[in-house]
């Protein structure tokens, strides 16, 4: 139910705020500016009305959904804002975004129902993080709802490790969402947690259901395939959003993107030489009625690479950092 109306709310946008930073690395702990643009836009939905307000925080690949805030209600105004990332939100990886949401006129100290949203930012490398992620928010039932729920709660970003011990005592599926349940008394005792009384109550007469969570993460048990940008990850393997993609095993930090984007360049300019030259010498042998087969096919094969990747060939790519960062290739 919580997907359809996700699905629903968002297929509505026709746009929203546009969100930017320099780079694609972030470290926790220090200032970041976010430039914004079109910041009263809310698309056709609400034809004549304008954001008034925005709420930005990070977005989790996770779960596909907003993780946390960074900051109150703040004007809808195009331009820049500083905002710092708290080290104990989570660990370091390529895992977020930050976001934006748009409010018409909201009340202070609510939930408040965005009108608009989300406006994110490319994904981004988080160096210097000090949380960690628990097996809760790894399960199917939290896709595209996270810890917040459906608009169900406001965590601060630095009171999301509450929010996960909350989450240890009960697991926060949809009947966990009610008045009186070991989850809401938890998670209503973090520091700066909002809860929306509306939505708590519409979930009063939700059949409880037990949802068993794992002790530990999952392990990864995927094949390493370079084509699909997997990576070796410590002892195992992993791929593009896979939790594993935080280790420093698989990731230098801070990761160089503009690098990354030219060696991908060149590289792909390198690979088109080189099926050209194999396309030319498979015409010359079939005009001198040579057997071309093998030229013929490593044209092909030259070619099915170059498609495969989305970047060219890649030869010569640091596999380690490619495979995490696969996501930003996907962004750009």
């Amino acid at each position: 139910m919580r997907f359809i109306l996700f699905v629903s709310r968002l297929a509505a946008f026709a746009c929203a705020a546009e969100l930017s930073i320099v780079g694609q690395n972030v470290t926790a702990g220090e200032e970041v500016e976010v430039t914004i643009v079109n910041a009263t836009e809310v698309g056709d939905y609400y034809d004549g009305m304008k954001a008034t307000d925005l709420k930005i925080g990070i977005f989790s690949t996770i779960y596909n959904y907003k993780m946390c805030s960074l900051t109150d209600f703040i004007p809808a105004q195009d331009g820049t804002i500083k905002v710092t990332v708290p080290p104990e939100m989570g660990p370091s990886g390529l895992y977020y975004e930050i976001s934006s949401e748009g409010y018409s006129n909201p009340e202070k100290g609510t939930v408040g129902e965005s009108i608009i949203g989300p406006g994110n930012t490319k994904l981004f490398f988080l160096s210097g993080g000090k949380g960690s992620w628990t097996p809760a928010e790894t399960m199917k039932e939290l896709k595209y709802g996270g810890l917040i729920g459906f608009a169900n709660a406001d965590i601060p970003c630095k009171s999301y490790p509450c929010a996960q011990d909350c989450a240890k005592k009960q697991f926060p599926e949809e009947s966990a969402w009610a008045s009186g349940t070991e989850w809401m008394n938890c998670l209503v005792e973090c520091d700066g947690v909002i809860v929306n009384s509306e939505s708590i109550a519409s979930y009063a007469s939700t059949p409880t259901s037990t949802v068993e969570v794992p002790e530990s993460l999952p392990t990864p048990t995927e094949a390493c395939l370079e084509e699909e940008f997997h990576t070796p990850c410590g002892k195992e393997c992993c791929g593009r959003y896979d939790y594993c993609s935080g280790y420093s095993a698989c990731v230098p930090l801070p990761i160089d993107f503009a690098s990354l984007r030219s060696e991908a360049a060149r590289s792909s300019g390198t690979a088109k030489e080189t099926d050209a030259r194999a396309k030319e010498t498979g015409t010359a042998a079939k005009e001198t009625g040579t057997a071309a087969t093998k030229t013929d096919g490593t044209a092909v094969e030259t070619g099915a690479a170059t498609q495969g990747t989305g970047a060219a060939s890649l030869a010569g790519m640091d596999w380690m950092v490619l495979g995490a960062a696969a996501g930003a290739f996907v962004a750009w």
